[in-house]
């Protein structure tokens, strides 16, 4: 979805604080370190969806398994002093599986879907720049592909833009303000964006990236991490229009709204594995035209909620990285 990028890169963005110099021996004892890469795997577990259309038809099917591979790496480019500029390698992808052991899959979506890899290519550029200890700039760009077939165009690519200015309140909080604007598979979209983080105590912090997510997280200790989060989740490919016999493309956009649990914990001072499960509530599925929206919906999608579980493992920057410069 439009901000599904944002979290990642504000999370990135926050890789030059581990360098700079801070007075105060709490702020790096209870640093949460950015994630600068990650390999993931994720599944939303067995529930029904059923879809209506007055052109193709209605139907009811049971998904056994909705699936998803993530990678993410970041490249720092240039960093010194008080800039940073960085690229970001992205690539994912998706499968859908159906129950057909007791029923054969006789709607044409759901047999294009049960048959068909999706791919999402991703590069994004971030440039931070520190104006005093307590305000910074960040700006951020890049392109993605996201369709069942490696080909870049107008109905299959994703390009954006935007900032955001952070400010450091006190020792526990800091506010941001920005917006992104993008162009998404035939869609144009303007959003605002917030960014708050507040230490409630040395063990708890809410951190909010709106309208994202909003998170709660829970400091066990220096190698553990406890959160809970609820947030919207969602995808949109490009379709190849073969799947029902035509040659016009067609985008299919889902979005959802995800709460869970997830237990984050330090293999090795830079190497950390998160285990991760909640539920899944759809908010929007339809299959449209390139450009249209849920009100131009070919195929409205009504899935049932759904248990939701994921696998992280990820890479951040070492502590001796992280401690404060001696004067």
């Amino acid at each position: 979805m439009k901000t599904k990028i944002v979290l990642t890169v504000l999370l990135s963005a926050f890789l030059a604080d581990c360098f700079a110099q801070d007075d105060e021996s709490n702020v790096i004892e209870n640093m949460y370190r950015p994630k600068l890469a990650q390999f993931s795997y994720e599944s939303l577990f067995e529930h029904q969806t059923s879809s209506s259309s007055e052109s193709f038809g209605d139907a009811n099917h049971e998904l056994k398994r909705e699936n998803l591979f993530k990678a993410k790496i970041g490249v720092p480019l240039y960093m010194k002093g008080n800039k940073l500029f960085g690229m970001q390698l992205g690539y994912s992808e998706q499968r859908f599986n159906f129950d057909t052991d007791e029923q054969v899959i006789d709607y044409d979506l759901y047999r294009y879907l049960n048959n068909t890899t999706f791919y999402n290519a991703a590069v994004r550029f971030l440039y931070k720049q520190d104006f005093s200890a307590t305000r910074s700039m960040t700006l951020y760009s890049g392109f993605e592909m996201k369709s069942d077939r490696w080909q870049l165009n107008a109905n299959s690519g994703k390009f954006f833009i935007g900032g955001i200015y952070m400010k450091v309140l006190n020792s526990r909080t800091q506010i941001g303000y920005g917006a992104i604007a993008g162009y998404e598979l035939g869609v144009y979209s303007l959003w605002p964006l917030l960014k708050y983080e507040h230490k409630m105590s040395n063990r708890f912090t809410l951190d909010l990236t709106l309208p994202k997510s909003a998170a709660v997280r829970y400091k066990i200790n220096n190698k553990s991490y406890l959160i809970a989060k609820t947030q919207v989740s969602g995808w949109r490919y490009n379709l190849d229009g073969s799947f029902n016999g035509g040659q016009d493309d067609f985008t299919l956009r889902k979005a959802d709204l995800q709460t869970t649990l997830t237990l984050e914990r330090e293999i090795h001072d830079w190497l950390w594995i998160s285990f991760e499960a909640g539920f899944n509530k759809n908010i929007r599925y339809y299959l449209a035209e390139p450009g249209g929206r849920n009100r131009d919906a070919l195929i409205g999608l009504r899935p049932n909620d759904a248990a939701y579980a994921k696998v992280n493992l990820f890479i951040v920057p070492p502590w001796k990285l992280c401690q404060p410069k001696n004067p």
